[in-house]
C-alpha cells in the first residue's frame, strides 16, 4: 500500500484511512509479508471502492470546497504528492 496519508493529515489536517491487505504491525519492516488471501480481499474491496466511485452522483466544485482541501488540491497538482 502506499499512501500521502500522513502528509495529508499532519499539514492540511484532513482525515485519512489507509487501506491494504498487509499488518500495520509488519509495514515497512525487511520480513513484511502478506497472506494471499488478503491480497485477493484487497484487491477485490478496492475494486467494489473503485466503482462504486465511479457510478456514483457526485458534484463537485472548487467553490464549494474548503480552504483546506483547496490547499491540498493546490499542493497535490504541484508535485507535493
Amino acid at each position: 500500500m502506499g499512501t500521502a496519508g500522513g502528509v495529508v493529515t499532519r499539514e492540511f489536517g484532513i482525515p485519512t484511512i489507509s487501506y491494504g491487505p498487509g499488518e500495520e504491525e509488519q509495514a515497512h519492516q525487511c520480513d513484511e509479508s502478506v497472506r494471499i488471501p488478503a491480497l485477493f480481499e484487497a484487491v477485490n474491496g478496492t475494486e467494489t471502492l473503485m466503482h462504486w466511485l465511479s457510478t456514483a452522483s457526485i458534484s463537485l466544485s472548487t467553490e464549494a470546497l474548503r480552504a483546506d482541501e483547496k490547499r491540498l488540491v493546490a499542493f497535490a497538482a504541484e508535485g507535493g504528492i
